[in-house]
């Protein structure tokens, strides 16, 4: 995880004086800032799967009425589906992911010419959303 935080750091951060970034648009700060919040609570529900991987939640899966009597059934565990951090990550291994792809996006969104840059903030922003979406529709709780 260093080596990569070294290359995205040598790649992105150094300045370049062949590389010109476009001036940004009130649309490109918008979209960057709901990315980035999109992004945040992303981060919030993955550190929730990393300290909670199995779920203590209990549902109803039939009920005996002749004998009175409730049957429960435990849903499977919560598990990452991000293949670069892992079906069951650390704390410390989500921490370190979110925190450099943060940045790249950032770098990335800034270099982008404009045209790119809303495509790419535009594709983005529905997949985190849509990531969001799809953990808080199986409980995923944030962990803030």
């Amino acid at each position: 995880m260093k080596k990569l935080f070294m290359i995205v750091l040598f790649v992105f951060f150094i300045p370049s004086p062949s590389v010109a970034a476009d001036k940004w648009t009130k649309q490109n700060i918008i979209m960057e800032g709901m990315y980035q919040l999109l992004h945040f609570i992303d981060w919030s529900q993955t550190r929730y799967i990393a300290k909670s991987p199995s779920s203590s939640r209990r549902i109803i899966d039939f009920v005996d009425w002749e004998k009175k009597k409730y049957v429960f059934k435990y849903p499977k565990p919560f598990s990452e589906m991000n293949p670069v951090i892992g079906r069951h990550p650390s704390v410390s291994r989500v921490d370190q992911y979110f925190l450099i792809t943060t940045f790249l996006h950032l770098a990335i969104s800034h270099y982008l010419p404009e045209n790119y840059r809303v495509a790419w903030q535009g594709m983005t922003i529905f997949v985190s959303g849509g990531m969001v979406g799809h953990n808080y529709s199986v409980g995923i709780k944030l962990d803030l």
